[in-house]
């Protein structure tokens, strides 16, 4: 496949045919083409759009009997878009999924409260040093006869 980037020469992409499948008229999936690109393809998941009224569970038990490979070991989750966009949906922990790491966050957090510690130590510390020095020139003054 050609395909020109906007600047004038053009990039040659080339695909492999990994399978081809029937179109059957009453299929759920219905797709023209599906690629799967090494170069663009960051670890995320892949997700299908489906028609409204596809009954979810059927599907699942199909594809659990076919065995379709997949990169997460072989296992497929089936989720509505409204429980993966929900706050009470857990996701599950895959290997190739990218999700924050509590312990970077935890040692982030300590990083900023010792900052502001320090600060707040050099405030109070400048603090007496400056009526130290106060109290200290008011000394000088009354040994050199200030009332």
């Amino acid at each position: 496949v050609c395909k020109e980037d906007g600047f004038g020469s053009e990039k040659i992409i080339v695909y492999t045919v990994g399978a081809v499948t029937k179109s059957r008229t009453q299929s759920a999936i219905i797709f023209d083409g599906l690629v799967c690109d090494p170069e663009n393809n960051w670890g995320g998941p892949t997700l299908l759009m489906m028609p409204v009224h596809t009954d979810r569970s059927q599907f699942e038990e199909k594809v659990k009997k076919d065995r379709i490979p997949t990169l997460a070991g072989g296992q497929y989750y089936f989720y509505s878009f409204d429980q993966s966009i929900s706050s009470t949906y857990n996701q599950q922990q895959l290997n190739y999924w990218h999700y924050r790491k509590n312990s970077l966050l935890l040692v982030g957090l300590i990083s900023a409260i010792l900052v502001f510690l320090t600060a707040v130590f050099n405030y109070v510390n400048m603090s007496f040093s400056r009526v130290l020095q106060q109290v200290k020139a008011l000394h000088t003054q009354k040994l050199m006869g200030a009332r």
